[in-house]
């Protein structure tokens, strides 16, 4: 979201104000002794939000240079500031019989406020966890030989608790034959709670039940490094590395953060032709995707990433507004999708982006994703 928009968003708070002490003159005239305490705190509200918007111009021209705590200042300001306001004026208007105005501010400002607490308290606990089945003509034939692969995308958080758990346990009992994470595990504004958080991402990975058999593998994302976050969990760790299963007719090739978003290298591409069997190519970023969607790559295999978090918020018929990616908003949005030869999967992962930026979901529920690879004659 670039910084003017940012601003501009927030330059809606004075306007709500304006149509605000509008209303509050005409209640004046009418009945100006019963409402001077109403208007005294109105008056208070007032304040709080030309601070607001103040620290929204302050961003808009610099002086704050980051983008996410524009977004913070919008939200907050907009669901906790503006929402309850705008329904008490409402409610101010309604009890001096001002008109059908009232009603649509009450309304609005109610669901603008229970849509907040939604975004904030419900949608990012409501897990999901989507199954995909992917067929090869690179994998052997036969249900025997079918894999799972789950992939763990963006857990992202700063502490591990109900939710987190809840994650492993759907994850355990998907029992899968792989675990697959792309990058972004912890992120703290804190760096000095990392060692007391660390400990317990690493219990979660102990505490399941069911072990993969083809292990857990890696690669970077952009708020940690997967093997000082993952450590004591088992996790290979792929930077521009590939790992092989030779019996399975799997191959991983893990990229480090910088690598996601550009272009698969030639080198690359020859080693997923030259693999006698399935790629997997799992980067934090979707952005080396471009290549596909451009038909510049066209290779029997599965591409993988995260990143985006589905851009969190989804706009119904339009998509995330935000994704913080070159991809296509379709894809940045998280799904399963075939270009020709190959395979595209961007999750929409578990996790919020944390630091500055709001912590919320809405219409993006967090995703496990679950992956089936199969040969072209197995049967479910």
């Amino acid at each position: 979201m670039p910084l003017h928009a940012g601003t501009v968003a927030l330059a809606l708070v004075p306007a709500i104000w304006l149509l605000g002490l509008s209303w509050m003159w005409r209640v004046r005239r009418s009945r100006p002794a019963r409402n001077a305490l109403l208007k005294r705190d109105l008056m208070g509200w007032l304040g709080i939000c030309v601070l607001v918007a103040a620290v929204g111009l302050a961003v808009g021209v610099g002086v704050i240079d980051n983008g996410f705590a524009v977004l913070r200042i919008w939200f907050d300001g907009a669901s906790f500031g503006l929402a309850p306001l705008l329904s008490l004026i409402g409610l101010l208007g309604l009890r001096q019989r001002i008109g059908v105005a009232s009603l649509l501010c009450v309304g609005t400002g109610t669901a603008a406020l229970g849509a907040a607490l939604y975004a904030t308290r419900v949608e990012p606990f409501r897990l999901e966890v989507t199954r995909h089945v992917v067929r090869s003509d690179r994998l052997p034939a036969g249900i025997d030989r079918s894999l799972v692969i789950a992939v763990l995308a963006d857990l992202q958080t700063d502490r591990i608790g109900d939710f987190e758990a809840e994650v492993f346990r759907a994850m355990d009992e998907v029992r899968p034959d792989m675990i697959l994470l792309p990058g972004d595990y912890l992120q703290f504004l804190d760096l000095d709670a990392f060692d007391e958080v660390q400990p317990a991402l690493a219990e979660l990975f102990q505490s399941m039940g069911h072990e993969p058999r083809l292990g857990i593998v890696a690669v970077d994302g952009d708020v940690d490094e997967a093997a000082r976050s993952l450590a004591g969990t088992g996790a290979v760790c792929l930077r521009n590395e590939s790992l092989q299963f030779a019996e399975d007719h799997l191959q991983v090739i893990g990229l480090r953060t910088h690598s996601s978003r550009r272009d698969l290298t030639p080198e690359v591409v020859e080693q997923v032709r030259g693999f006698d069997g399935l790629t997997i190519v799992c980067g934090h970023a979707p952005d080396y995707m471009n290549m596909v969607l451009e038909e510049r790559f066209d290779e029997e295999a599965v591409l993988v990433a995260g990143h985006t978090h589905g851009g969190q918020v989804s706009i119904p018929w339009f998509g995330p507004p935000l994704t913080l990616s070159s991809v296509p908003r379709w894809l940045a949005a998280g799904t399963l999708a075939q270009r020709g030869k190959t395979t595209l999967l961007v999750s929409r992962g578990v996790g919020l982006e944390r630091r500055h930026a709001p912590r919320i979901r809405f219409n993006c529920r967090p995703q496990l994703v679950v992956l089936e690879l199969v040969g072209p004659a197995a049967n479910r």
